[in-house]
């Protein structure tokens, strides 16, 4: 908490944040949803930038209180605040107690958690949207309530609202969850909630891109699907693989090789079994797929990863092999807190900015 609140009140405005910045600034002055450009406005990027779900609420926040940059990150500050309570409630509600404690400190010390979480970018809300999906989703697995399939697909869709990029969660959790429910002896009534929610889900968020691509005649920036999953598999791991192993990634990774059952008492449990493909794949399309090598694209899969790490960390098990991966990951964590975006550089970087009486700069200068 303390590092998101440093990260809203002390760090200077970055160009992303300048960028997105732009659409609260005109729908207040203009009453449109877009960038001032040479040639008029143009429609804001829908398949890349973040969207309403952060923007919405930050316009409104400026019309109440003006505007500012602390204003403007109040906002990523409530999603991040979001992302640990549904975080810590899904791995409750999975594992333990003791076991939401663990994630909630793993999450304290991820590479990049202040900034990600406490600039105005995307990452965040589409993260907490996720979280919450699987939240909703775990109650109608349990309960068998189509309410909350329903509302397990509205954040799931909603996600990609927030920021794009989910459109890779969105996929995996609906191609998770029809094969999930092949191993679950035909029950009518999940097979039933599986659809509400996939179906909600991909209806919702693909609305988002239909309506700028079709209605507004925005189309997709070029390249942009080589840049997310390039074929050049030997040459992004190769440029991914030394930020994957100094990250949470090479420590999910391994979490992932000790937690192969999703069985309960002969059950599946299809929201573990989401998650562990969810984090799965992620890594893997990240490692192997994606060229731009942008660590902002791993941290969704390290915060979800952190459920898997906290459940292997704590994995109950006589066995040597299992006590000694046990210790890699405890020994890589430790590590892992004195890497460039680790939380011991970033207060190191706070207390160089408070020394230069560094504050932050306001957005108004940005539209004189």
């Amino acid at each position: 908490m303390a590092g998101i609140i440093t990260t809203i009140v002390f760090f200077p405005l970055n160009f992303d944040e300048g960028y997105n910045l732009q659409v609260p600034v005109n729908l207040i002055h203009f009453g449109t949803y877009g960038s001032r450009t040479i040639e008029g406005i143009v429609p804001f990027d829908p398949f890349i930038s973040t969207g309403p779900m952060v923007l919405i609420p930050i316009t409104i926040l400026f019309l109440i209180c003006g505007q500012g940059i602390i204003q403007a990150r109040l906002i990523p500050g409530l999603y991040a605040i979001g992302i640990a309570i549904i975080s810590f409630l899904i791995t409750e509600q999975l594992y333990s107690f003791s076991h939401a404690c663990l994630m909630l400190f793993l999450l304290a010390i991820i590479g990049g958690a202040y900034w990600i979480l406490g600039l105005v970018l995307g990452e965040g809300a589409g993260i907490f949207a996720v979280l919450s999906g699987l939240f909703a989703w775990a109650k109608a697995e349990a309960r068998l309530q189509s309410r909350s399939a329903l509302l397990a697909g509205l954040c799931w869709g909603f996600a990609i609202w927030a920021k794009p990029s989910m459109v890779v969660a969105l996929i995996i959790i609906v191609c998770s969850l029809l094969i999930s429910v092949r191993f679950t002896r035909g029950d009518a009534k999940l097979v039933k909630l599986v659809l509400i929610a996939s179906v909600t889900g991909l209806l919702v968020g693909l609305s988002w891109f239909v309506w700028f691509w079709i209605l507004k005649g925005s189309t997709p920036p070029k390249g942009l699907l080589m840049q997310q999953f390039s074929l050049s598999i030997a040459r992004n791991f190769v440029q991914n693989l030394p930020r994957f192993v100094s990250s949470f990634g090479l420590l999910c990774f391994i979490s992932i090789l000790l937690l192969r059952k999703f069985y309960d008492q002969g059950h599946l449990h299809i929201t573990k079994c989401a998650i562990y493909t969810l984090v799965t794949v992620w890594l893997l399309w990240w490692l192997l797929f994606n060229s731009d090598a942008n660590y902002r694209h791993l941290f969704p899969g390290l915060v979800l990863g952190n459920i898997l790490l906290a459940a292997a960390l704590l994995l109950e098990s006589k066995g040597h092999f299992i006590k000694a991966t046990k210790f890699v990951l405890v020994l890589l964590l430790a590590i892992n807190a004195f890497f460039p975006d680790g939380p011991i550089n970033h207060f190191s970087h706070l207390r160089s900015a408070l020394l230069r009486k560094k504050s932050p700069i306001g957005i108004r200068s940005l539209y004189r």
